[in-house]
């Protein structure tokens, strides 16, 4: 195994390095990426590791984008090749994340001032520049349109996949004992031989949503974990609940 193993590592490239996963594109397939993920994260500026962390996100992630391919909803996943890594479809992403928050925390309270776990009636939905050095700002629809980031048609179109996925992720969560409280979603573009299309892309992980748990109200976030003493315990709560192996 572990000479199929390096003769896999020397047939493929690092194209990105990023604070939670890595990005290799294979010499011998154009068409699709190798996404690794990896036991770190940048939490706050400071760098935590937390072993075993990357093997239970590509399980949970693997099984969360083949959940949402049964509904329909058309993703980049294309199949777990190990424990670590997962297979996927090239597309061209959009440089923004989308936030679709079902109950208020974060800058809600600390800038607007709504009190912590007040229900939005409908999910609200934000646009955000991929960009951690300064903070992923909010930007709006008009600025996407004047960057040529999207069409107004786009923007439409992925704010109706985002609600889709996030309407789905609710009701799958609370199935688990899990409050969906926000998500972030990634999009990419993708030649479907007809038309260009928008496909959800990035993982779908604890990193990516804000859960509590339905009963206490117990929080399973990035900054709980951050300061957890046992930190892997929350991913493994997560695995475990969803039941994914």
């Amino acid at each position: 195994m572990a000479i199929i193993s390096n003769i896999q590592k020397t047939n493929r490239s690092k194209i990105y390095e990023g604070s939670t996963k890595d990005v290799f594109q294979m010499h011998d397939d154009e068409s699709t990426l190798q996404l690794f993920f990896k036991d770190d994260m940048i939490i706050s500026g400071e760098s935590l590791k937390i072993s075993g962390k990357g093997v239970i996100n590509n399980s949970i992630s693997s099984y969360m984008m083949m959940q949402m391919d049964l509904i329909g909803l058309e993703n980049h996943f294309i199949e777990k090749s190990n424990m670590r890594e997962q297979v996927i479809q090239i597309l061209d992403m959009l440089p923004v994340q989308v936030r679709v928050s079902n109950v208020a925390v974060d800058s809600y309270v600390t800038s607007y001032g709504v009190q912590e776990g007040y229900i939005f009636e409908t999910p609200m939905i934000e646009f955000r520049v991929k960009n951690r050095a300064s903070g992923n700002p909010v930007i709006n629809q008009d600025q996407k349109i004047a960057f040529n980031w999207a069409s107004l048609a786009e923007i439409r179109e992925v704010k109706k996949l985002a609600l889709r996925a996030n309407d789905f992720l609710t009701g799958y969560f609370a199935g688990c004992g899990f409050r969906l409280i926000e998500s972030y979603f990634e999009f990419g573009r993708v030649f479907n031989g007809e038309d260009f299309i928008f496909m959800l892309a990035d993982e779908i992980t604890p990193e990516s949503c804000i859960l509590w748990d339905m009963d206490s109200n117990d929080k399973f976030d990035i900054e709980t974990i951050a300061k957890s003493n046992n930190p892997i315990a929350l991913y493994q709560e997560v695995q475990k609940r969803l039941r994914v192996k």
